[in-house]
């Protein structure tokens, strides 16, 4: 069943073809919808859109260079989304970026820049395309969707991730507030809330954990952080994707100021 036949998406911060963000593309574009995804690394943006077009079609996926803590590049995104497909059905802004520290280490630009990536970018998107959603949502049953992409880190007052966890937090506040003010015009704004995912990412940040001494090896270090997770194994991409995916569609008609937590459980044991 393709639940988004005929829609419209955009789906920032999604180069990685092993990222969180290519699982969410892939699983709107199983779901029926065409998608433009944006990204600042231009080279895995295209490796990604080469792999797409041989799995789905070409024509179904568009990428595009995109800075989302710019305002001008999120006007440029706008008119390319326009210019190609006429209108915008689902913004799902996944980018982000993470910064550790704590009040002793962390410098003021550190804390600004993860603000810019993490939680300015998804109010960006959202006053960028306000009108275009808001145009289109009739529609769909379901209306237009919003997803921002937030983070377990919301709910953990980890004071070595202090920057992270405050633009992460931040975020829930923006969904729930444009919910309000955009449920009206039928379109609905949700926050998924990941804990861990199978993804470069947290590979390399396995491998700077046992650099640093903080673990004896990788394989060891996984295992610790599994045996947190109640459903003993860390995500995948898909899992995040597919979540996304129903967020967006009209089976999900009737939710919106949301939030939905993807982590196999591991809130449970904080």
């Amino acid at each position: 069943m393709k639940a988004l036949n005929g829609r419209i998406a955009l789906v920032t911060g999604a180069a990685q073809s092993e990222g969180i963000g290519q699982g969410i593309v892939g699983a709107l574009l199983r779901a029926g919808a065409d998608v433009v995804f944006s990204d600042i690394d231009d080279k895995a943006g295209l490796r990604s859109l080469e792999i797409l077009n041989t799995k789905y079609g070409r024509g179904r996926a568009l990428y595009l260079h995109h800075d989302v803590s710019s305002e001008h590049d999120w006007g440029h995104v706008r008119e390319e989304v326009l210019a190609r497909h006429g209108g915008l059905d689902i913004l799902v802004n996944n980018a982000g970026s993470s910064f550790a520290g704590s009040l002793a280490t962390v410098e003021l630009e550190h804390l600004q820049r993860c603000m810019s990536v993490n939680f300015e970018s998804q109010f960006l998107g959202l006053k960028t395309f306000r009108g275009t959603l808001i145009e289109r949502s009739g529609l769909w049953s379901g209306g237009a969707a919003v997803v921002n992409n937030s983070s377990i880190g919301a709910y953990m007052g980890d004071p070595s991730n202090l920057p992270y966890g405050i633009s992460k937090a931040a975020a829930r506040m923006l969904t729930m507030c444009a919910a309000r003010e955009l449920g009206p015009c039928n379109v609905r704004v949700n926050s998924v809330h990941v804990g861990m995912i199978d993804t470069p990412l947290l590979r390399a940040s396995f491998e700077r954990r046992v650099e640093h001494g903080q673990a004896s090896d990788v394989r060891k270090l996984q295992e610790d952080l599994e045996s947190r997770v109640p459903l003993g194994r860390i995500g995948t991409p898909s899992d995040a994707g597919e979540l996304v995916a129903f967020l967006c569609s009209d089976a999900a008609q009737y939710i919106t100021a949301s939030a939905f937590v993807c982590d196999g459980g591991m809130l449970t044991k904080v």
